[in-house]
């Protein structure tokens, strides 16, 4: 289940800064193929406040969910829950803004719900620390 886990935070990691940095770049959304119509029932003109949100706000918190899990954190399973909030939370509202659910939405959503139930079951365990239980 962890070798899971971590395969989600990687790609969902990896993907979200990659494409919000290609949203950022490129506001337009021609860098990923986003047309600016998509936009028009939201707040914004162009894809750069949505892009830097997704870069830094999704990607940021999967990567950092990814090395607490890789490092074996006591942490790992409160900051997996937290990445997986803010996903579902990043879906929900970009499904409601464009009016609209794409594939990709459902497979976001289903990961975020992966991450928010396996960080419920493991936010509350430690892990030892050389050789010594810890609270």
């Amino acid at each position: 289940m962890k070798k899971i886990l971590l395969i989600t935070e990687t790609v969902t990691g990896l993907s979200a800064l990659i494409c919000g940095g290609l949203l950022v770049t490129w506001p337009d959304g021609s860098a990923i193929g986003l047309p600016l119509f998509l936009l028009k029932t939201s707040p914004f003109d162009n894809f750069f406040i949505p892009g830097l949100i997704l870069a830094l706000v999704i990607g940021g918190s999967q990567l950092i969910a990814l090395l607490a899990g890789l490092s074996n954190l006591t942490s790992a399973g409160r900051r997996t829950l937290i990445a997986g909030i803010l996903l579902m939370g990043w879906i929900i509202v970009q499904v409601i803004m464009i009016r609209g659910v794409s594939w990709l939405h459902l497979v976001f959503a289903g990961i975020g719900l992966f991450q928010i139930i396996y960080g419920v079951k493991n936010s509350g365990k430690t892990k030892a620390l050389a050789g010594c239980d810890v609270l």
